[in-house]
C-alpha cells in the first residue's frame, strides 16, 4: 500500500497491528488463514 494515500489515524492503526502481529506464533497465523484454527466468535 502506498503510505502517501494513508490518513495519520491509519497509519498509526497500521503500525499498531504490525506490532500486535510480532507477537503472534507464525505457524498460528499460518493455521488461521489455511482455516485450521477456529476461535469463538466471542472472543
Amino acid at each position: 500500500m502506498i503510505d502517501a494515500l494513508l490518513t495519520e489515524p491509519q497509519r498509526q492503526l497500521r503500525d499498531e497491528v504490525r506490532e500486535f502481529v510480532k507477537g503472534v506464533p507464525r505457524q498460528l497465523l499460518l493455521d488461521m488463514d489455511a482455516d485450521k484454527v477456529r476461535y469463538p466468535t466471542e472472543a
